[in-house]
């Protein structure tokens, strides 16, 4: 008698593990999918607009008052979810996924010499 119930415990707990597993695993198939630019050192360079990936990439750096380095990256999509991200140094930014049609932006300021890294994903 406890055998059987062990057994049906056991069953049932696979069954339910089975039929709310399965969601997740179908929504981890989403992968964000992107690209990035990498500015070395005192590499400065004025704004660029891409149109890439069915979306709007605007990414670039600047001198900012005079003795740091901004830099930036900014997506839009007007159907897939999307951010961008910039590094500039051991700094980083993210804008969070954000909804079509909705502009991604990020930014950061730091050492004028520091490398910089400016990202933008979609979720496909």
């Amino acid at each position: 008698m406890l055998k059987r119930r062990l057994v049906s415990a056991l069953l049932a707990g696979a069954v339910v593990v089975l039929a709310f597993g399965t969601p997740a695993v179908a929504a981890s198939t989403e992968t964000p999918t992107g690209g990035s630019v990498y500015f070395s050192n005192s590499q400065i360079t004025p704004f660029t607009i891409k149109n890439i990936d069915g979306g709007t990439w605007n990414y670039g750096s600047s001198i900012y008052k005079f003795v740091y380095k901004r830099v930036w990256s900014n997506y839009q999509h007007q159907d897939l979810t999307h951010r961008s991200s910039c590094y500039l140094g051991d700094r980083y930014d993210n804008s969070g996924w954000q909804d079509p049609g909705t502009e991604s932006k990020s930014s950061i300021v730091g050492g004028l010499l520091s490398e910089a890294a400016m990202y933008y994903d979609i979720m496909r």
